[in-house]
């Protein structure tokens, strides 16, 4: 009887166990199956985030593109109307001349540039002493002061030869004696006038045949002159002139009153009769003829080009060759680019930097 009862409690035990397994086992099962509920559920709600995220990516995408395409229309555009613009600029370019070289009139030109230009004055006088002897007599005798127009760059002067050439004021003055009188130069000075005050200048170098000079400024009177009477343009390429370009000039004839006149280049070189080779023609490359009117006063005179209307030293107004009683009276200018060229060899003094230095400051 007690084995019975020993069996019936075990029976009752197992059954507990093997119920007690098949709950923890449901349990589990019903764990399982929320967790792959709530990740499903994880998972949808991701995917449906990822869809939606893609959306608006691909909106924000499709947007760009739309920006992008709208400003390749502007840029287009723009780009149209910046070969528009350009034609219509060329094309008035070319009616009016602006090439970057010399022009041909004065539609460019700015009244302030040919203004400054025509009240730039400087002038240097030269002072001669000549020892006159005769058979009666010995004295020194100032000759008359000769005027002429002068260009300052820096601490330098260019100057014409002949209007401060003591050897041609020599001959100028003999005309005035008979031939039995000797006269021989006593004191040669070239003075400018600065702050109302006469300056003598120092000569350093010349060329008689092809009519310049220069001269250098005492250093104590480089400054005041920088500011009051530096020439205001830069120094051209006359080697750039071509026939029928446009020019000005500022001279004083008579040696009184400046008298501004226009013109054109008219040669490139010019023809002169050499008297000391039985009145042959020369060709001369060094200067330019001009279709101005040259008169005794005018020489040294600056002419100035316009390039794309602004103005630059091209000359230096030198005189006129009579044509014999013909009444042909051609006016010439030094070209400007002999005169710097020969000085910057010579000297080393380039005029050039100088005056664009200058300009600069």
């Amino acid at each position: 009887m007690k084995i019975k009862e020993n069996r019936s409690l075990f029976l009752l035990i197992l059954l507990l166990l093997v119920t007690l397994t098949m709950l923890t086992t449901a349990r589990q099962i019903l764990k399982t199956e929320k967790y792959a509920e709530s990740v499903e559920e994880a998972v949808d709600i991701v995917s449906k985030q990822s869809d939606s995220r893609f959306v608006e990516l691909v909106e924000v995408q499709n947007l760009h593109f739309q920006q992008i395409i709208d400003l390749q229309k502007k840029v287009d555009t723009l780009q149209s109307g910046l070969k528009k613009e350009k034609k219509e600029r060329d094309q008035t370019n070319r009616l009016l001349g602006i090439d970057g070289k010399y022009d041909k009139n004065n539609v460019l030109i700015k009244q302030k540039d040919l203004d400054t230009f025509l009240n730039y004055k400087t002038d240097a006088v030269s002072l001669v002493v000549f020892n006159v002897k005769s058979e009666k007599y010995e004295n020194n005798i100032v000759g008359p002061p000769v005027t002429a127009p002068a260009i300052i760059i820096g601490k330098y002067v260019l100057i014409s030869s002949h209007t401060n050439d003591p050897e041609v004021l020599k001959e100028m003055f003999l005309s005035n004696f008979p031939e039995s009188v000797k006269v021989e130069i006593f004191k040669h000075n070239v003075v400018m006038v600065i702050n109302d005050k006469p300056v003598e200048l120092k000569e350093i170098y010349r060329n008689r045949e092809k009519d310049f000079s220069l001269f250098e400024i005492p250093a104590e009177a480089v400054e005041k002159v920088k500011t009051v009477s530096n020439f205001p343009f830069e120094m051209g390429r006359s080697g750039e002139l071509k026939i029928g370009n446009f020019i000005f000039m500022n001279g004083r004839p008579g040696g009184e009153y400046e008298i501004a006149r226009s013109g054109h280049v008219t040669t490139l070189s010019i023809l002169y009769r050499d008297e000391n080779n039985n009145g042959e023609y020369k060709k001369d490359d060094n200067s330019f003829g001009i279709s101005e009117i040259v008169l005794p006063g005018d020489s040294g005179s600056p002419i100035v080009a316009f390039r794309d209307g602004k103005p630059e030293l091209v000359g230096i107004t030198l005189g006129y060759i009579d044509g014999r009683g013909k009444g042909i009276v051609r006016s010439y200018a030094l070209k400007i680019d002999v005169a710097t060229d020969e000085i910057k060899e010579k000297l080393g003094i380039d005029l050039r930097e100088i005056q664009r230095k200058i300009l600069k400051k």
